[in-house]
């Protein structure tokens, strides 16, 4: 048993030190800005070291980001930006020749320092200033340290701590799987899943906020599961409270959190009558956390905008709500929720890359039945308390917190595609966002498969994801991210397709020519030999872990 428990302890720390890797890894391909919105991230970042307050919506981007912007190879989203020329997308930049490329770098190192704490003279608007400033007060503490340091440098460092900080989410999922399911050897198994998913790196390998958002709702999530369990835990309500607070000043989605903690405390107020009282106390303490948290910035924000989110889209449409719901029916909800679906499974960061369809075919067919047999087995559990297929069966607590924050969630990203569609006339949304909660939806998932599947399989599920995963990494990275960030593969047509490399054409290039192409731009602290073993690194990582989650199968659940 001491054998056991040290052996899943170091599992669990190398496991964590493959989740940074894998991001270290993420954060050196990504070309400066790639990543979702990023340069308006570091802006925001920006103002604050050199005001010491939050931006507004009339801010502009600092003046150094801006003249980034015409020297620096850009995704393929900003040129939607109303950016002045010259610019120069990626497809772009590796049609220049060699000697206007090295011109491009000489002159983005020639970019005054001074310039971070100036606003540009020219558009764009910084729309990151709708975020809550918790994020961006936090990483103005390092930026400020690291503000004689080349652009690039404050970029990458930035990406590391954000992976850093992402990464405690980690044995944070540990711990909620442990007590939900009962068994370690499955809790190890589903955040090992977590660790092999390509578009939640590509999302956390950037500056912006959504590192931070992983992290503290994964607490909540960990301490709604423990507030389940009955009244001894009901004094980390207030405690639940702080977490909730904290990540209202971080993301406008933490508002979906708000219903799901007051509908565990409804199932709590009506499973244990007798300590009413006590949890009544505690969640007072726990709301007037919230309100004394995070109620001044949202007072602000609705004071300021008319609409209590201060997002830029809602506050155009929230003077007229009854209108906006009037738009419900004709909103493409099919077109929305495959939107959803596509940037969950694989997205390739801002110049949006798709794997081919086959891919988000194979992963959507798994999601699909994953959700038939969740409907499936809640049927059974709630109706006729019939366990069914279901090996590892949650209590009904433990699935009230699941399923009360992932639907809540769900709802807001349907909120969501109908704002998108009133403001701009198209039904999606941004499904990247949905991995601040990936421990819950794992464990869904598990649940749904395993109503679905006979239960001979059952041990075969996480492998077989971890696997299919890695798999679609691999792709994603050598046959995409890479030869297009290293202008092997463009941009094709008026759809703007990105056809993947072939096998062929990087062999013809060379890892070698491959590497240098990728340092372009990146600090020059970061060789070509230590990018050399930070990749052999994360692939020997990465392969640990696939060969992990399938010498499970022959080893017994351990409690």
């Amino acid at each position: 048993m001491t054998f056991m428990k040290t052996s899943t302890k170091g599992a669990l720390i190398i496991l964590w030190l493959v989740f940074v890797l894998r991001g270290l890894f993420y954060a050196a391909i990504l070309p400066v800005w790639e990543g979702y919105d990023e340069p308006y991230h570091f802006a925001s970042i920006q103002y604050v070291v050199a005001n010491g307050k939050p931006p507004s919506l009339q801010t502009r981007i600092s003046r150094e980001v801006s003249a980034s912007f015409h020297v620096l190879p850009l995704p393929w989203m900003l040129r939607l930006h109303g950016i002045s020329p010259p610019l120069y997308t990626h497809d772009d930049f590796w049609k220049l020749t060699a000697d206007q490329r090295a011109e491009l770098q000489k002159s983005l190192h020639q970019i005054p320092r001074d310039w971070a704490n100036e606003p540009s003279r020219e558009a764009p608007l910084n729309y990151e200033a709708q975020q809550p400033p918790l994020y961006y007060f936090l990483f103005s503490i390092p930026l400020r340290l690291a503000q004689d340091r080349s652009l690039e440098s404050r970029v990458l460092i930035l990406r590391l701590i954000s992976i850093v900080v992402a990464s405690f989410a980690l044995p944070i999922g540990y711990l909620i799987v442990k007590r939900v399911t009962g068994q370690s050897t499955i809790a190890l198994a589903i955040v090992g899943l977590a660790t092999m998913m390509p578009e939640l790196f590509i999302d956390i390998s950037r500056v912006g906020n959504e590192c931070l958002a992983l992290f503290i709702y994964t607490g909540i999530i960990y301490l709604a599961v423990r507030v389940a369990e009955g009244p001894g835990q009901f004094h980390k309500v207030p405690f639940l409270g702080c977490l909730v607070g904290s990540g209202l000043l971080t993301k406008a989605y933490f508002v979906t959190a708000l219903p799901a903690v007051l509908a565990l405390a409804l199932w709590c107020y009506w499973k244990w009558p007798r300590e009413r009282r006590q949890l009544l106390s505690f969640s007072a303490i726990g709301l007037v956390s919230i309100f004394v948290i995070a109620g001044p910035w949202y007072w602000h924000v609705h004071h300021l905008t008319g609409s209590w989110s201060g997002l830029a889209r809602e506050s155009i449409v929230s003077s007229s709500p009854l209108g906006m719901m009037s738009q419900i029916l004709h909103v493409n909800w099919i077109s929305g929720i495959k939107s959803i679906v596509l940037s969950h499974i694989w997205f390739g960061a801002w110049s949006f890359l798709r794997v081919p369809e086959g891919w988000y075919a194979v992963f959507g067919i798994i999601f699909a039945f994953a959700s038939l047999g969740l409907l499936v087995s809640l049927y059974k559990h709630f109706k006729r308390k019939d366990y069914g297929r279901v090996s590892v069966a949650p209590s009904t607590g433990y699935l009230v917190v699941l399923l009360s924050f992932c639907g809540f969630f769900g709802l807001g990203l349907g909120y969501d595609i109908l704002l998108t569609y009133v403001s701009v006339g198209v039904s999606s949304s941004t499904g990247w966002y949905m991995y601040c909660l990936i421990v819950p939806e794992l464990l869904l998932l598990y649940y749904g498969l395993q109503a679905v599947l006979p239960r001979r399989a059952h041990a075969w599920i996480l492998p077989s994801l971890t696997t299919a995963f890695f798999l679609l990494d691999a792709y994603g990275i050598y046959f995409l991210l890479v030869p297009y960030y290293t202008g092997l593969i463009f941009h094709l047509g008026a759809t703007g397709q990105v056809a993947p490399a072939r096998a062929a054409d990087l062999w013809r290039v060379g890892t070698a020519e491959i590497v240098q192409r990728l340092l372009i731009n990146k600090p020059t602290g970061m060789t070509p030999g230590a990018f050399h073993v930070l990749w052999f690194l994360t692939v020997l990582g990465s392969t640990w872990v696939v060969i992990r989650a399938w010498a499970q199968l022959r080893v017994p659940e351990t409690r």
